[in-house]
């Protein structure tokens, strides 16, 4: 909050924040200021990769699965179209433990789940992911409406 409030305005702390936020339980706090990430004009493409799976993760958690799997596929399309393997696994593991311990979340985000592991083995799979690449993005904003579901909440 100090960095926000002084106006460091990077990606990392937006994350940061959102995350610190969505770890004391506080989500709605978290998906506002990971909204207020998207207001940035530019950025790599990776903090906003980061930026759509951590507000799929937190739609996820107040079991809003539509607007969650919107935000995840969002962030496969960028993950993929830079092959970022690692990434996606992780983010494959963090939902399959964020699943496990809720039976309403696991019957909920069981698409998520799936839409997820065909990525990682899609890209797994592919020799055309050998070598990640970074990107410059403008912000999301523009593409807010993507399947009528727009960025803020």
């Amino acid at each position: 909050m100090y960095a926000l409030q002084h106006g460091y305005r990077e990606p990392f702390v937006y994350l940061s924040l959102a995350h610190s936020l969505a770890a004391q339980d506080q989500i709605d706090q978290a998906l506002k200021i990971n909204n207020e990430m998207f207001s940035l004009s530019q950025g790599e493409a990776r903090a906003f990769m980061e930026a759509y799976f951590q507000r799929g993760d937190f739609l996820l958690r107040k079991k809003h699965y539509d607007r969650a799997r919107s935000f995840y596929e969002k962030g496969i399309v960028v993950a993929t179209k830079l092959g970022l393997r690692t990434e996606l696994s992780r983010t494959l593991a963090d939902l399959r433990k964020a699943l496990e311990g809720d039976a309403e979340m696991r019957q909920g985000g069981k698409d998520i789940l799936r839409l997820l592991e065909g990525s990682v083995a899609h890209v797994q799979s592919n020799p055309l992911y050998d070598e990640p690449s970074a990107c410059e993005l403008e912000s999301p904003a523009s593409m807010a409406n993507e399947r009528g579901i727009p960025n803020n909440f």
